[in-house]
């Protein structure tokens, strides 16, 4: 039976490092409940080489006090198990509702009474002793898991009092890790030198894996998108913001051709100081579905200040970058010459060196459009 069960601790090991290196590559920090399973996993993990360890160690020429110590190890883990599950079980359940961790309070306490009744047991030799490399349970041996499962008893408890904000899906499975170390009770009565509590917990925490973390997985995944897509998206107007136009300068070294369109606002500080900003960022916000309706997916379309659009387009032959450009003219003439425009395109040449030529050929039109309607600059 020892054969057995330690070849079920070594796999079950296994996929519990699978699951650990899951949980780390999902950034666990920023997520309380996550956190929280993963240090579960990682003890029970812990605790099923250890427990294995100790089984292996019996009867081989070792020294008394390591078996000793790999022994009450295992009794010691079994106890943190439980305790990052309660954290993580009312983690879970504070986010269907608002809840206290006051009940993990209890199974701290429950918990540290057990550990320190082993530290006791191990040190007086009531809990066990090792005679000829082999461990002899004493009379305490018989009550270590009561305190664990009376803790175990106590958040099922918890866990059916919130089903309902939980639904069925979640207590079913969150069931399952208090559920299945119980079972192993039965096995203890007909197996009292074996303990399967470990391989128990490490099944539950896999079904918990399966059908609970791959869900707060992809939430978060989905979440982080979210705001990667925010982070990249000016929030006016829906074009790239300045951290777009950092990155696509960056992309442009990849390719020989490049066309660049600047733009500049013709009096967006009269609009505000005449008519309000609200009107002010109709007038960005109109200007922005120009570009985007003439330049399309063609390019990558950016706004990089208050009133400056930067246009970088990849790969794109100068009879078709003039095509636009002109399709672009004709748009800003049709609506009250309502933006300054300036171009340039080129082959191997730097991004930021066709930036600036377009950014003066902007200025070149700008002070066109001042000068032909008479309109004071600065006003």
């Amino acid at each position: 039976m020892n054969d057995i069960l330690i070849a079920c601790e070594i796999l079950c090991s296994i996929f519990m490092a699978v699951i650990l290196v899951a949980l780390q590559s999902t950034a666990i920090k920023s997520n309380a409940g996550t956190r929280y399973f993963y240090y579960c996993v990682l003890s029970n993990a812990l605790g099923l080489i250890i427990d294995a360890l100790s089984y292996l160690l019996e009867g081989k020429t070792v020294n008394d006090i390591l078996l000793t110590i790999v022994t009450a190890l295992a009794y010691i883990l079994s106890n943190l198990c439980i305790v990052f599950f309660s954290l993580y079980l009312i983690s879970i359940i504070r986010e269907k509702r608002q809840n206290s961790f006051r009940h993990t309070w209890i199974i701290m306490a429950v918990s540290l009474i057990d550990i320190l009744i082993i530290l006791t047991g191990t040190i007086t030799g009531n809990l066990f002793t090792i005679e000829n490399n082999v461990c002899v349970y004493g009379p305490w041996s018989s009550y270590t898991g009561v305190l664990p499962s009376l803790g175990l008893v106590f958040l099922l408890y918890v866990l059916f009092k919130n089903s309902k904000d939980l639904g069925k899906r979640y207590t079913v499975t969150l069931t399952s890790f208090m559920v299945s170390p119980l079972l192993t009770v039965v096995l203890a009565i007909l197996y009292p030198n074996v303990d399967f509590s470990f391989v128990a917990s490490a099944i539950s925490c896999e079904i918990i894996f399966i059908f609970i973390q791959n869900d707060i997985i992809a939430e978060y995944r989905m979440h982080e998108k979210v705001l990667n897509k925010y982070s990249y998206t000016d929030t006016l107007t829906g074009l790239g913001n300045r951290r777009t136009f950092e990155d696509a300068i960056v992309r442009s070294k990849d390719h020989s051709m490049l066309g660049v369109i600047f733009c500049d606002l013709n009096e967006l500080k009269y609009t505000n100081d005449h008519f309000g900003h609200e009107a002010g960022d109709n007038y960005i916000k109109r200007f922005a579905d120009i570009l985007r309706n003439v330049i399309r997916n063609t390019g990558e379309i950016c706004r990089i200040s208050g009133d400056e659009f930067v246009t970088i387009i990849y790969d794109i032959e100068p009879d078709e970058f003039n095509e636009i450009s002109a399709s672009l003219a004709d748009e800003i003439n049709n609506n009250n010459r309502m933006a300054a425009m300036g171009k340039a395109h080129g082959l191997n040449m730097k991004a930021l060196e066709l930036i600036h030529q377009a950014e003066q050929d902007m200025y070149l039109d700008k002070s066109k459009y001042y000068m032909e309607t008479g309109k004071n600059r600065r006003n």
